[in-house]
C-alpha cells in the first residue's frame, strides 16, 4: 500500500537563531515519505534564507513580503504538492514520530480532515510543562466532531493558555481546496479549525506531546496583550456565527447550533477579557453567554454528552466556576 505523501511548511520570520533546529527535527522524523519541506520566508531581514540554502539545499526556500504567519502559511500551502500538509513554526521542533504517528491516526480516521496534538513548552527560565488540551490528558484520541464541540473544547480557565499549536497540525490537502486556506486577518489558526468543523470535518486530537514550542519569558500570549488579542479574536469569531449575517456561518448553521456556539464564544471571550483586564469587553461578553444560558437546557445536554464528551463534561462540570470566576473579578474592580 502507499503510503501517503507529506509537504512541510514551515513559515520563517527572522529565525537565523531556530531555522535550524526545527528543520534538524523534520529531517529526523520517522515517516518516510515526507516528500518536500517549504520554508515561506515573510520578508526576513536576517540570513534566515541563506542559513537554509547552505545546511538544508534540499528544502524550497519562497520569498514573500511580511504578512505575518498566516499568510505565509498559505503561501506554503499553495505550493504544497503532498497528500497532507503538516506544519512547524520555525522556532519550534517535532519530536522523531510525530508525523508517523498522525498520519497513521488519519490513516485509521478517513473522517478525520485535520490531526493536532499535545505540546511541550519549553519557557526560559521556567521548568518544561506539557500544555494544550490538559482537560483531555487521559485521552488517546478524541474526535472532535462539531464547531460547537470546538469552541467547548479551546476555552480554558483564564490561567491557562492552551489554544491549540499550529506546530501541531496535519491537515489532508484537499480540505484547503473546499474550504479555503487561512484567515490572515486573524492570529493562529483557531479561525481555520473553526471554520473547517463547521463545514463537517471532524479534528483528531492526539492525546501526548508529539511538538515542542519554545517561549521566551514574559512572552506575548501570556502577557495582558496577547490575552486581550485571544479575546478579540474570539470576539470576531462570535460575529461570523450571526444568523443575521451574511457570512458562510449563517447559512450553515441551525440555530440551536448557533445558539450554543455564540454561549461558548461569548463565555470564552470574557474569560480572557478579563484576565487581560478589559472589564468592558469581559462584562458584555458575560452578559451574552448568561443571557444564552438556559440552566435546564445546558443540563440535558450536558446528561446527554457528558458520557460520550470529556470536553462537554468538563463544561458542565466547570460552568459555575468559570461564571463565578469572571463575577467575582469584575466585581472587585468596582
Amino acid at each position: 500500500m502507499k503510503m501517503p505523501t507529506v509537504s512541510a511548511v514551515i513559515p520563517a520570520y527572522n529565525a537565523a537563531k531556530t531555522i535550524r533546529r526545527a528543520l534538524d527535527s523534520v529531517y529526523a522524523q520517522t515517516y518516510d515519505n515526507i516528500i518536500e519541506v517549504i520554508i515561506a520566508d515573510d520578508g526576513s531581514t536576517d540570513d534566515t534564507a541563506e542559513i537554509v540554502r547552505a545546511a538544508f539545499p534540499q528544502a524550497t526556500v519562497l520569498h514573500r513580503e511580511n504578512g505575518g504567519d498566516a499568510a505565509a502559511r498559505n503561501t506554503g500551502i499553495e505550493h504544497a504538492s503532498g497528500d497532507y500538509v503538516a506544519f512547524l513554526d520555525a522556532d519550534d521542533e517535532w519530536v522523531p514520530e510525530k508525523t508517523s504517528v498522525q498520519i497513521e491516526a488519519m490513516d485509521r480516521h478517513p473522517g478525520i480532515g485535520i490531526v493536532t496534538c499535545h505540546f511541550t513548552r519549553v519557557t526560559e527560565g521556567q521548568d518544561t510543562a506539557t500544555g494544550c488540551h490538559v482537560r483531555i490528558a487521559g485521552e488517546a484520541f478524541l474526535n472532535i466532531t462539531g464547531f460547537e464541540d470546538w469552541l467547548c473544547w479551546i476555552s480554558p480557565p483564564p490561567d491557562c493558555y492552551m489554544l491549540p499549536n499550529a506546530s501541531g497540525l496535519v491537515v489532508r490537502r484537499s480540505l484547503f481546496d473546499e474550504t479555503g486556506l487561512m484567515d490572515e486577518t486573524m492570529p493562529g489558526s483557531v479561525e481555520f479549525l473553526v471554520r473547517a468543523t463547521a463545514r463537517g470535518y471532524s479534528v483528531g486530537v492526539i492525546g501526548r506531546p508529539l511538538s515542542i514550542v519554545y517561549a521566551a519569558a514574559g512572552t506575548h500570549s501570556r502577557s495582558a496583550a496577547g490575552k486581550l488579542e485571544v479575546a478579540h479574536m474570539a470576539d470576531s469569531l462570535i460575529s461570523r456565527y450571526d444568523p443575521s449575517g451574511v457570512g458562510w456561518a449563517a447559512e450553515l448553521l441551525s440555530e440551536k447550533r448557533y445558539a450554543r456556539a455564540r454561549y461558548e464564544a461569548s463565555l470564552f471571550a470574557a474569560e480572557w477579557a478579563n484576565s487581560a483586564g478589559d472589564r468592558a469587553l469581559a462584562a458584555r461578553h458575560l452578559r451574552e453567554a448568561l443571557a444564552r444560558c438556559e440552566a435546564r437546557g445546558l443540563r440535558s445536554l450536558g446528561l446527554r454528552l457528558g458520557a460520550l464528551s470529556p470536553a462537554a463534561y468538563y463544561k458542565l462540570s466547570s460552568l459555575g466556576r468559570r461564571v463565578r470566576g469572571i463575577c467575582g473579578a469584575l466585581k472587585g474592580r468596582n
